[in-house]
């Protein structure tokens, strides 16, 4: 990717966060925290791994996938959107490294705005908007590294390694999203959850 290019995808994804956030502080946005804690953090860190691994190991050899070996995920405030923890996971392609890093963070922002669940609601790759965020009460989960459908896979399975939602109800955002990636990594998380 060349460097104009790259800075012409960082100045747009500046505009989107700079127009989400000036949204979200019109709006009421005091409604607390996800209310991390060490042991939250923690988890959400393993289960991240975890998911990580499997989708490498599922997908790491279809053409979409290549030469992607990490990402970063972000936890979002419920209501604001705003991160309250990003870190990665893996090694992100080094040229896409600040730009999953800011698209990681957009995702949740949007998805608070919007109200969605899933930030697949409000896609559209031309403005640069992408999947891979899920919101479920008092958190919204976000991944960049990835396809979009599998940043989403990814922090599905976190969400239901951590409980927030049933296999199920995941399956169901998966649907509603059109997303490949995750109905293959529900044997994964399966086993995961047998220990």
């Amino acid at each position: 990717m060349s460097l104009p290019f790259r800075v012409g995808v960082i100045h747009k994804l500046a505009q989107v966060t700079k127009e989400f956030t000036n949204c979200l502080a019109t709006t009421e946005t005091n409604h607390g925290t996800t209310g991390l804690t060490l042991s939250s953090i923690l988890q959400i860190e393993e289960y991240g791994n975890l998911m990580v691994k499997a989708a490498i190991d599922r997908f790491g050899d279809e053409k979409s996938w290549q030469n992607r070996a990490g990402c970063y995920i972000c936890v979002a405030d419920y209501y604001s959107g705003f991160p309250e923890l990003i870190f990665r996971v893996g090694n992100p392609t080094p040229e896409k490294l600040f730009e999953c890093w800011l698209f990681s963070q957009e995702k949740g922002l949007r998805t608070a705005f919007y109200k969605h669940v899933t930030s697949f609601e409000s896609a559209n790759e031309d403005s640069m908007r992408y999947g891979g965020a899920v919101r479920v009460p008092d958190l919204i989960l976000s991944c960049s590294g990835f396809p979009a459908h599998g940043d989403e896979a990814i922090v599905l399975g976190v969400h239901v390694l951590m409980g927030s939602i049933s296999i199920a109800d995941a399956e169901a955002v998966a649907r509603k999203s059109n997303n490949p990636y995750f109905v293959v990594l529900v044997k994964d998380i399966e086993g995961l959850m047998r220990g």
